[in-house]
C-alpha cells in the first residue's frame, strides 16, 4: 500500500522542504522515481530478454506522436528518453525506452539520490532524474528523434487542486508525528 509519508520522511533526510520553489512537493518526486526503480527492478526480476522496454504512464500513450524507427532501440547499452537535445542536465520521467542494461541503472534512480548533490534549484523530476542518468553518461543517446504533445499536463501538475490535496497531506503527517 502507498505509505506518502515514508517518501515525507525520505525527503526530510534530504532536507527538502515540503513544497519548493518550484510549487513542486518533493515527496511526491521521490515517489515518482521510487515507482521508476520498483518497475525497473521488476522488469528486470523476470529474467526476460527484451529488445527494449518502454516506461510510461498510460495518460501519456496519447501523446506519443512518433517514436520513428523504433529498430534503434535494440541497441543492448542505451537509454533513449524525450529530452531537450540542447539540454542534457535533464530527461523528461513520461517516456523512457531503455536496454535492459539501462533499466539496471534506473532501478538505482531512487538510492541514487545519496550519491547526488540536490539543491533546491535541482529539486524538479526531470533535473533529478537527468542528474542520476548521467552518472552513466555513455548511455544516454542525446538525439532521441521522440516527438511528443504534453502541453495539456503542465496545468494539470501545477493546479490548485493539487496544492489543496498537498497540504492535507502535511496537516496528517504532521498531526500522526
Amino acid at each position: 500500500m502507498y505509505d506518502s509519508y515514508k517518501f515525507i520522511d525520505y525527503s526530510r533526510k534530504f532536507n527538502f522542504n515540503f513544497k519548493n520553489k518550484h510549487d513542486l512537493y518533493p515527496h511526491r518526486i521521490l515517489s515518482l522515481h521510487y515507482n521508476i526503480s520498483e518497475l525497473s527492478k521488476c522488469i528486470l526480476d523476470s529474467k526476460k530478454d527484451y529488445d527494449f522496454v518502454v516506461l510510461t504512464r498510460y495518460d501519456i500513450l496519447s501523446e506519443i506522436i512518433n517514436l520513428n524507427d523504433t529498430s534503434r532501440f535494440k541497441e543492448k547499452n542505451v537509454i533513449f528518453i524525450w529530452r531537450d537535445a540542447n539540454d542534457c542536465t535533464t530527461a523528461e520521467d513520461r517516456l523512457i525506452v531503455s536496454s535492459i542494461l539501462g533499466l539496471e541503472k534506473l532501478s538505482f534512480l531512487y538510492d541514487d539520490y545519496e550519491k547526488l548533490s540536490i539543491t533546491e534549484d535541482d529539486q524538479y523530476p526531470e533535473k533529478i532524474l537527468g542528474m542520476q542518468l548521467n552518472l552513466y553518461n555513455d548511455l544516454i543517446k542525446k538525439e532521441q528523434n521522440i516527438h511528443m504533445n504534453l502541453s495539456p499536463y503542465k496545468d494539470l501538475k501545477y493546479s490548485k487542486e493539487v496544492d489543496i490535496k498537498s497540504f492535507e497531506l502535511l496537516d496528517s503527517y504532521n498531526f500522526s508525528r
